[in-house]
């Protein structure tokens, strides 16, 4: 119950402020977001289909 109770005083003490922020800015928000996302999408498909390895021959 440790582990549950620390996450809930770390959603409050440290997101609620960003929360309200985003509620006066939600340009900013999604930004962020399509920021986030397109990192997580560029390191997937650099990873995936991008490798430099010489081992993989293309046939």
């Amino acid at each position: 119950m440790l582990g549950v109770s620390t996450g809930i005083l770390f959603l409050d003490y440290f997101v609620r402020p960003l929360f309200k922020f985003g509620m006066k800015f939600p340009i900013v928000g999604m930004l962020v977001l399509l920021l986030w996302y397109g990192a997580i999408a560029y390191f997937v498909l650099k990873s995936g289909f991008f490798s430099d390895s010489s081992d993989q021959k293309s046939y």
